[in-house]
Order: C-alpha cells, then sequence, then structure tokens
C-alpha cells in the first residue's frame, strides 16, 4: 500500500531531481502510476528500471504482463527465463538461511564436539563439494561462509585459513559489500 498516488508521484519526482537514477525511487514512481491506473506511464517507467537493474523483480513482472498483451512472446520467454532464475536464487538463499541457522543452533546447544554439530557441518561439506569449482554467486560464498565458521568452529585452522584465501581472492565483490 503505497498512500495516495498523486502524491507519491509529487515526491517521489521532486526526489528524482537528485537522484534520477535511482532504480528504488523510479519503481516507487511507476507502482504509484499503476496504482493510479496509467498503465502505460508505469510500464515506460519501469522499462527504465530494468534498464539500470535488469534483475528487478516487479518491473521484470509487469513488462512480462505487457509483452503478453502485446503478442510479443520472445521478450516474454526471456523475462520469464530471468524471473525463474531469480526465483531459485531466492529459494537457494532462504534453504541456505536455514542451514546457517541450523549449524548456529546446534553449536550454541551441543558444541562444535557434538554428533548433531558434525552432521550439520558434513551435510554443508558435501554441498560444498556438489558445487562446480568455478561457481560464482552469492549463494556459493553463503555456502562457503558457512562451511568457513564450520572448520573454525572444530578448530580446523589450516582449512579455514586456506578456505577464507580462496573466498578473498574469489569473491571480493561480497566482501566489499560486506564491510558497507
Amino acid at each position: 500500500e503505497i498512500g495516495d498516488p498523486e502524491e507519491v508521484i509529487k515526491v517521489v519526482e521532486r526526489l528524482l531531481n537528485d537522484d534520477p537514477n535511482s532504480s528504488v525511487l523510479l519503481s516507487a514512481l511507476a507502482q504509484a502510476y499503476y496504482t493510479k491506473g496509467d498503465y502505460k506511464r508505469a510500464e515506460e517507467i519501469f522499462e527504465r528500471v530494468i534498464r539500470l537493474e535488469p534483475n528487478h523483480k516487479m518491473a521484470l513482472e509487469v513488462l512480462l504482463a505487457k509483452d503478453i498483451r502485446e503478442k510479443n512472446f520472445e521478450k516474454a520467454n526471456g523475462k520469464i527465463k530471468t524471473l525463474e532464475k531469480l526465483s531459485n536464487e531466492t529459494k537457494n538463499s532462504e534453504e541456505l538461511y536455514l542451514l546457517s541457522m541450523k549449524e548456529e543452533v546446534f553449536f550454541q546447544e551441543a558444541g562444535a564436539e557434538s554428533n548433531s554439530y558434525s552432521e550439520v557441518c558434513q551435510v554443508i561439506d558435501d554441498l560444498n563439494s556438489s558445487q562446480t569449482k568455478n561457481s560464482k554467486g552469492s549463494v556459493n560464498f553463503e555456502l562457503q561462509s558457512i562451511r568457513l565458521r564450520c572448520l573454525k568452529r572444530r578448530g580446523e585452522e589450516e582449512k579455514a585459513f586456506q578456505l577464507n584465501k580462496s573466498l578473498v581472492a574469489q569473491y571480493p565483490e561480497e566482501l566489499i559489500l560486506r564491510e558497507q
């Protein structure tokens, strides 16, 4: 619920004067036009959002509906593939989050020497082994980070050091984002 669309449009347009390429502001503006019923204007703005942020889920969904309506099925299929990829990444991230929380609970509850903690770390090691060696992306980084935590907690310092070194080399952008 965004409130009165006319008011939102006025406020966001003023803010866009200072930051005309903000995908967040443009998305809010497009949503306000959509809520107002000006679908054509909303779609035009969502097109700008996609140019700035190609994986913007809401913009992809709105423009997918437009492509279907206009019978532009090639573009529609491209957007569907992108949305499927985003959906899988979200699902994988949620599963890794739960695995990370499970690892934390078992460590806090039973300690690094317990069977339950060892079993969770083994699952993490198995998942890590099934990942491709040069797989990039935040999901793989998250898995590696959980594995690093297991290694440190189990006292496997040399393995932890080597993995940490590998993470720094392989994912510098992830580490920079986490520091900010």
